[in-house]
Order: C-alpha cells, then sequence, then structure tokens
C-alpha cells in the first residue's frame, strides 16, 4: 500500500485495491480514537481542480477504531469513472462534528483505462 502522499495508481472500473490508513492528532502524533458507534469516516474524492464529489465512501473502521485504522473498500461502480487524476480527502464525523483531515498534498491518485480487449 503507497502512502497517502504519494500518487496511488488505480483502474477505472476495478473495485481493487482497497485503501488503509491511520488517523494521528498532527500535534501530539497520537492515533485519534474513531471506535464510538456514532463516529463514521468516509472518503471523497473528485477530479482534480474540479468542485464536484463524485463519490462519498464510507470506511470501515480497523480493529474497532480504537487504533485510529480505516479501510476505504470501493464500492461496486466507484472507480468507473474517465481516466485521469483525482484527489480526495477523508472526513471523520464524531456524533455531528465534522473534521476534515486537512493535508496540503491531499490524497492523489490517478485511474488508468483498462488494457484494451483486441489481442493481436
Amino acid at each position: 500500500m503507497a502512502a497517502f502522499n504519494d500518487l496511488i495508481i488505480l483502474k477505472a472500473g476495478d473495485d481493487n485495491p482497497s485503501l488503509t490508513g491511520t488517523l494521528r492528532d498532527k500535534v501530539s502524533g497520537n492515533v485519534v480514537d474513531i471506535s464510538a458507534s456514532t463516529t463514521t469516516v468516509a472518503f471523497r474524492f473528485r477530479a482534480q481542480g474540479a468542485t464536484t464529489i463524485l463519490q462519498n465512501v464510507t470506511c470501515s473502521k480497523i480493529d474497532s477504531g480504537y487504533t485510529g485504522q480505516f479501510k476505504v473498500d470501493w464500492p461496486a461502480t466507484a472507480l468507473d469513472v474517465t481516466a485521469g487524476r483525482y484527489e480526495g480527502e477523508i472526513e471523520i464525523d464524531f456524533n455531528g462534528t465534522i473534521q476534515s483531515v486537512i493535508d496540503p498534498k491531499q490524497i492523489r491518485f490517478l485511474v488508468r483505462d483498462d488494457f484494451a480487449q483486441t489481442v493481436v
């Protein structure tokens, strides 16, 4: 798994690979406890430079969320997008209090086209 500050390369139409990450407090470096049943984590993405959100994917919590770890599993059609560059962000909802994970580089990924189906 690439670090979120690296360019992640995915293929249009695929449902994998899943992405994983750990939420940490920027000041203390401690993990952010997301274990409360009312706390949700979402991954939102859009075309690079665009303003329209293409997907808002609810993340699953790894180890019940006590370790701040989460996983993005792509819904069946989430990556049915045009090949190109995309950017995303993590949003945590602490029972109605929203916190976006701010990273100056954002989460960057490239979606490439599928190989042509023609066999030569």
